[in-house]
């Protein structure tokens, strides 16, 4: 910029030229140049040590207008180009999209900046969806990092930070640094929090039942403890209605009979009894995943062959068939089936009369939730109802149990199906045995 040529007017042209140099770097941090806000205000804070004081205010404040008029265009843009191709699922644009979007984010209000949270979590989707597991990996880190930096130990918002991250370990089969995070709202909860009090006990509430979740499926004692604790946590709060207490009396109640504690389990399922007039039996699934295992060695496999887990994970509602997958990775209903383990039993190809394939039973189930007198019939062959048959005595159920508190002895009759669901049902642990079958069928024969 010269003003030898007119230096008596050099505060007019100084600051015509300065707003055509705005306009022009506005349109270059647009088109995600290298050209940053900051950029703009250096050179018009340096331009404006040639005009008069008041001619540099003007300046200032229009070059900071422009600059944030820009940016918030640019960030609405690329907000909406990335949704439009994350719904039309082009995950690879749309990774490239969100990466444009979080670079503006950063330049306009920093990188540690919780304005990024949302396109985190864009990125976390697409990345899942490509199965580029270890960047969902380092987003779900980095995304409880700024959690860490912006938030205090006695914000709420830090424990649901936490909540979403060991959400991914468990999906992710890393169960120890899950249960870590799950005792660190813990003793957050236990910190005398007045004017959280309420948020305090949805919180806590949702880490107890995450945490016997991951320690169901994960077979590390004992997942009665914290649901034992979320039930008596519902029962003396006012924060939760009739339907959440039924709810967290009835898990406990069926988690008790998973882990082989009928006499504890019997007082309470005697007393849900009489005040719903009888309850039905339910089929509750493996007690431990080893059960499953057994069950996959000793009918699939030979019995001294060995597993191991395979990482990284599928997600939990990720039950649609993969690339390199004949079938999905959990299939079957009531009892789940690994997809891989039910191909080598199913004769031939098979997938296309699946939705025709099915096998009744009738059973008993005793006091301590086993089942008896197991009766199959139909069209499955007798591989898959032998892979049954043994799957259910390893099993547990819920008894029946008449309005005067007697266990009935009547028979318990259902129809297993292979149709694969295309989500995971229900939410309490009589559909856990669903996600522990998701775990336990991510296992490689050695």
């Amino acid at each position: 910029m010269t003003y030898a040529l007119y230096p008596e007017k050099k505060s007019v042209v100084g600051y015509i030229t300065i707003r055509s140099e705005v306009r022009l770097m506005s349109w270059f941090t647009v088109n995600n140049l290298q050209m940053s806000t900051q950029s703009v205000c250096l050179v018009v804070c340096l331009s404006a040590l040639w005009l008069a004081p008041a001619s540099a205010v003007d300046v200032l404040k229009d070059a900071e207008d422009m600059a944030d008029y820009y940016s918030s265009a640019s960030i609405a843009q690329l907000r909406q180009e990335s949704l439009d191709l994350m719904a039309s699922g082009h995950h690879v644009e749309a990774v490239v999209a969100i990466q444009q979007l979080q670079g503006t984010i950063h330049r306009i209000h920093g990188v540690n900046s919780l304005e990024q949270t949302e396109s985190l979590l864009w990125l976390i989707e697409s990345y899942t969806a490509l199965n580029q597991l270890e960047e969902v990996d380092r987003q779900h880190e980095f995304l409880f990092g700024l959690a860490e930096r912006s938030f205090d130990e006695e914000d709420p918002r830090l424990q649901y930070a936490r909540l979403r991250l060991a959400s991914w370990y468990l999906r992710s089969t890393r169960y120890r640094p899950a249960l870590s995070l799950y005792k660190d709202i813990s003793e957050w909860a236990e910190l005398d929090l007045p004017q959280h009090a309420e948020e305090r006990n949805n919180v806590l509430l949702h880490a107890l039942r995450r945490e016997a979740l991951t320690r169901y499926v994960s077979g590390i004692c004992c997942a009665s403890k914290p649901l034992l604790r979320a039930r008596d946590l519902v029962k003396e709060s006012d924060n939760f209605d009739f339907e959440d207490k039924q709810m967290a009396q009835q898990d406990y109640l069926n988690i008790l009979m998973l882990e082989r504690r009928p006499k504890d389990a019997l007082p309470l399922l005697q007393s849900l009894a009489e005040e719903h007039r009888g309850i039905p039996p339910t089929l509750l699934g493996f007690p431990r995943p080893s059960d499953m295992a057994s069950v996959i060695q000793g009918l699939i496999y030979q019995r001294d062959e060995g597993v191991r887990p395979y990482y990284p994970a599928v997600t939990e509602n990720d039950l649609r068939t993969g690339p390199t997958q004949h079938f999905p990775p959990v299939l079957g209903y009531p009892m789940p089936m690994c997809g891989m383990h039910f191909q080598k039993l199913l004769r031939g190809d098979g997938r296309d009369g699946l939705a025709e394939l099915y096998i009744d039973v009738s059973l008993r189930v005793n006091r301590s939730g086993n089942a008896r007198d197991i009766e199959m019939t139909g069209t499955a062959n007798a591989k898959i109802r032998r892979y049954i048959k043994y799957a259910l005595r390893k099993s547990r159920f819920r008894p029946r149990v008449s309005a005067t508190g007697e266990i009935d002895p009547t028979r318990y009759e259902f129809r297993q199906v292979f149709t694969p669901p295309e989500t995971i049902q229900g939410e309490g642990v009589g559909s856990w045995n669903r996600l522990l079958a998701l775990h336990t069928c991510q296992l490689t024969i050695r």
